[in-house]
């Protein structure tokens, strides 16, 4: 009877053993489960980012275009393509090509009191009475020069009445040159016949 309570009791013992190890496995298994819906969880970042909406274009939008190196205004949208004015060329695109940017500040150059100041010390007439007609279209010349350097916008050309030669001759000149807006006789006031008044482009 010894024996086989002996034996039972070990039988009961290797029972026990059984269990426990099956409880382990059942825990290792819970585990690994656990682990596994830990790493989807983790792959479904990318599914989340992808589904980030894109980024929605108007006409007005300052644009960027991938790949080209360039920049420009939206002007007109259709489908998925939209027309770019870049440098004076518009270009057509796809929605996907482009990328949102703030639009850039052209700042123009202060020089207005500068000039103000050169063109006040530029005198505004040339006297070229006396002078054959070569020596004075030569000063007439270098004069109006001058005068589009200091941006002046009227002058005053003194010839004189005389002859009549050196006025034609002025006017003659003044007919071939691209910066001179107009020109013509000055009143009664500023010389009559004598001068011409010249307006500057």
């Amino acid at each position: 009877m010894l024996d086989e309570k002996r034996e039972e009791a070990e039988r009961i013992i290797q029972d026990l053993k059984g269990k426990e190890k099956l409880h382990e496995l059942v825990a290792d298994r819970t585990k690994l489960n656990s682990l596994g819906q830990d790493e989807e969880a983790d792959g479904a970042e990318p599914e989340t980012s992808a589904s980030t909406k894109p980024h929605v274009f108007h006409v007005g939008d300052y644009v960027r275009l991938t790949g080209l190196n360039t920049h420009g205004e939206i002007v007109d949208i259709r489908r998925k393509e939209a027309t770019v004015l870049a440098n004076g060329i518009r270009t057509r695109v796809k929605l996907s090509k482009l990328e949102p940017m703030a639009r850039p500040v052209i700042r123009k150059p202060e020089r207005t009191h500068r000039v103000d100041a050169v063109a006040s010390r530029f005198p505004s007439e040339l006297n070229i009475i006396g002078m054959r007609v070569e020596e004075g279209l030569d000063a007439l010349d270098h004069y109006l020069d001058q005068a589009v350097v200091h941006h002046a916008t009227v002058v005053r050309i003194i010839h004189g009445m005389g002859t009549g030669r050196l006025r034609s001759a002025v006017w003659k000149d003044l007919s071939k040159r691209s910066t001179i807006k107009s020109y013509e006789a000055a009143g009664p006031s500023d010389g009559g016949l004598g001068a011409t008044i010249v307006t500057l482009r």
